[in-house]
Formats: C-alpha cells, structure tokens, sequence
C-alpha cells in the first residue's frame, strides 16, 4: 500500500445531526488541480487541516474558481 500525502490548501468544516464532524478539503493534484476529498472523524483531522490552510464557506465553488485561475 502506497502512502498518500495531500496538499490541502482549503477546508469545510460541517457538524452533523448525529454529531458527526465532516471535513470537506480542497488538495491539490499532481497537474496542480484542485480536487475535492472529504474526512469523517479521522483522528488528527483538525490539526492536520487546521495547520496549512484556510477555511472557506463552499468548498466547491472554492475548487470552482481556484481552477478557473490556473
């Protein structure tokens, strides 16, 4: 199994009804591309994400334009 390391360069952070914290994360791709993944209370996710980006309010339409720009 190959370790995978992203380049996250934003976040969405959302609560769940039942609780559930859900991360929606923009990384970049090898081609310098902006994708969308998303972390479901994954142990370390709020230092990991906090740490090296910033939070923004849609995450798709963060993606939208940041690869409009490219």
């Amino acid at each position: 199994m190959a370790n995978l390391m992203l380049q996250i360069i934003a976040y969405e952070e959302k609560t769940m009804a039942s609780g559930c914290t859900v991360f929606s994360v923009a990384y970049l791709t090898k081609n310098g591309k902006a994708e969308k993944a998303i972390f479901q209370n994954v142990s370390g996710s709020i230092d990991m994400i906090y740490g090296n980006c910033k939070e923004v309010k849609n995450i798709r339409e963060f993606i939208k334009e940041y690869n409009e720009d490219k």
